[in-house]
């Protein structure tokens, strides 16, 4: 409502989803779904019911080269969105199962 009165062109939320699970973040999801509708949002999460929801998916990699902190942005095709909330789900072994989920997941968004 805000980001509506104040003509906020882009919102940023980083780990709203925090504390949540289940039904409620699948809430959050479609909230911030309708809320692309009106202007740019962009949300960090881990949860899949929230990704599930977004129109474009990015995965962020921090990694260690040297004594240096690296961070690197992909965008995720079709496939590898697949793949990334199925991560989510089952943790690093992606299973059949987890991928059947993500899919349903990603259908009912």
């Amino acid at each position: 409502m805000i980001s509506e009165k104040k003509a906020l062109p882009t919102i940023i939320f980083d780990e709203i989803d925090t504390g949540v699970s289940g039904d409620v973040a699948l809430k959050i999801g479609k909230l911030l779904n309708e809320m692309s509708a009106k202007g740019q949002c962009m949300a960090i999460s881990h949860l899949p019911q929230v990704a599930a929801n977004a129109a474009h998916h990015w995965m962020v990699q921090k990694t260690v080269v040297g004594e240096r902190m690296q961070t690197s942005v992909t965008h995720l095709d079709p496939e590898a969105r697949v793949n990334e909330i199925a991560r989510l789900l089952s943790g690093e072994a992606i299973t059949p199962a987890a991928i059947a989920n993500a899919q349903a997941l990603l259908q009912g968004a």
